[in-house]
């Protein structure tokens, strides 16, 4: 897979731009503040319909303008597709070879990978965001998972609504009917989750086996490195039946679902100690990196096309040795777009592509 061209309009601080990156490696490199992570941002708007540097799109809107935009081509073995992504305050648009279509028909068409700063959350963080991490990962190299994490979702959302209205004096439901109404419910969250839970579990597991086969990069080989689910429903169909009815009056009386895979904790682990407690910024960021590798790994293995991968700020808190080394592992394999103010770290590659940003204009060097 391929991102042959890119073209954004009134995004942060680029006012416009187009180009048409290589399919090796690309660095754009430029002071702080001159739009290197904003292009980068944009590119992965354009595959997830998110941002990874905040929650509210309208924020990537330039200031003063209504609206911006972001469209590229791009190019696989399932054909070539023109990519769209009209934002307007909290409203997008989105449209596939000029076509409107919904969220779901869009995400996957275009698929990249990412490292950069405000992911350190994903193991500095809640288990939310350990969470998302890895079911969008999991979504990525297996179609069929997103479908059943939304149907998930949906059915968890419309039970928390029903349990709310019986907390609340006002909302017009007795006990009698809301019970067999979240009994409904129930047995939806129940059939999805044991499919995600076990999906995860799987998809942790071959991931930390490709983790150890490539640690030498970042950790002495005798430190065990380990993925760990923790879930409510990695259980028995029964069990986990049985654990919805044991918390039903609880959850009546709290107005919220506590049971479920909405609940899963991921412990990253290394040496036995786990990482987010005792791990050094540096070991985050490493560990991060290594994660990522196993993950387009494991995305090639099981799709059988090669994803898009976005790199930015890789040069911080991480020392030349491992950045060369890891650089080594992508090089050649993948379609690659780095954001670095050290230009030198990459200049020893004849086949890497180097770009110049100032003030949101690029410039091929």
């Amino acid at each position: 897979m391929n991102l042959v061209t890119f073209k954004a309009e009134r995004f942060r601080n680029i006012r416009a731009l187009e180009f048409s990156p290589s399919a090796g490696m690309n660095v754009i490199y430029g002071e702080n503040a001159q739009g290197k992570t904003n292009l980068l941002e944009g590119i992965y708007v354009l595959s997830t319909l998110k941002s990874f540097r905040t929650h509210q799109l309208s924020e990537t809107v330039q200031f003063g303008e209504a609206g911006s935009f972001v469209c590229g081509t791009t190019q696989s073995a399932r054909g070539k597709h023109e990519l769209s992504v009209g934002i307007a305050g909290n409203e997008k648009q989105v449209l596939i070879d000029r076509k409107k279509v919904d969220a779901t028909h869009y995400l996957g068409v275009l698929n990249v990978f990412l490292f950069s700063y405000p992911m350190l959350e994903v193991i500095r963080g809640g288990p939310e965001e350990r969470r998302r991490f890895i079911d969008r990962s999991i979504a990525m190299s297996k179609p069929g998972y997103l479908p059943v994490l939304m149907q998930y979702h949906r059915a968890m959302k419309q039970k928390n609504a029903l349990l709310m209205r019986v907390v609340d004096p006002r909302g017009g439901l007795n006990r009698k009917e809301a019970v067999e109404e979240i009994i409904s419910f129930n047995q939806q969250l129940l059939e999805s989750g044991l499919e995600i839970a076990e999906q995860r579990k799987a998809y942790l597991d071959r991931l930390q086996e490709l983790l150890r086969t490539k640690q030498r990069l970042f950790f002495e080989k005798d430190l065990s490195l380990e993925l760990e689910l923790s879930s409510s429903f990695l259980t028995t169909r029964n069990e986990a039946q049985r654990m919805l009815e044991k918390m039903l009056d609880r959850e009546m009386q709290r107005g919220i679902c506590l049971v479920g895979v909405h609940r899963d904790e991921i412990r990253f682990r290394v040496g036995n100690r786990e990482l987010r407690k005792f791990g050094s910024s540096g070991q985050h960021r490493a560990f991060l990196l290594l994660m990522l590798l196993a993950q387009l790994e494991l995305y090639e293995q099981l799709r059988e096309d090669r994803p898009i991968l976005l790199l930015d700020d890789l040069d911080s808190e991480l020392d030349e040795g491992k950045i060369l080394s890891f650089i080594n592992e992508i090089r050649s394999r993948y379609q690659t777009l780095i954001s670095s103010s050290r230009k030198e770290l990459f200049s020893d590659n004849s086949d890497t592509r180097f770009y110049g940003i100032k003030s949101g204009e690029l410039e091929m060097m």
